[in-house]
């Protein structure tokens, strides 16, 4: 199953770059692909998380969306 997921996920990175700059698909899919591991391990396999690690996880996504805003 992972190795479907990371193919979808590399597949998709192909398509996008047709239209998109390098420089927003990048953050963009790892940003994903953070979001998607996190929601797994809360819904498939019932994993708790600690404030401090629900902190971590928005500040990562914080940080993937400044990365993506071209000045």
């Amino acid at each position: 199953v992972a190795g479907l997921c990371n193919g979808a996920n590399n597949l998709l990175g192909l398509i996008t770059i047709q239209y998109f700059d390098l420089s927003f698909i990048t953050p963009f899919k790892t940003g994903i692909s953070m979001i998607v591991t996190f929601l797994v391990s809360i819904l498939f396999y019932k994993e708790k998380f600690s404030l401090r690690q629900y902190l971590a996880v928005a500040i990562g996504i914080a940080a993937i969306v400044l990365m993506s805003i071209k000045i």
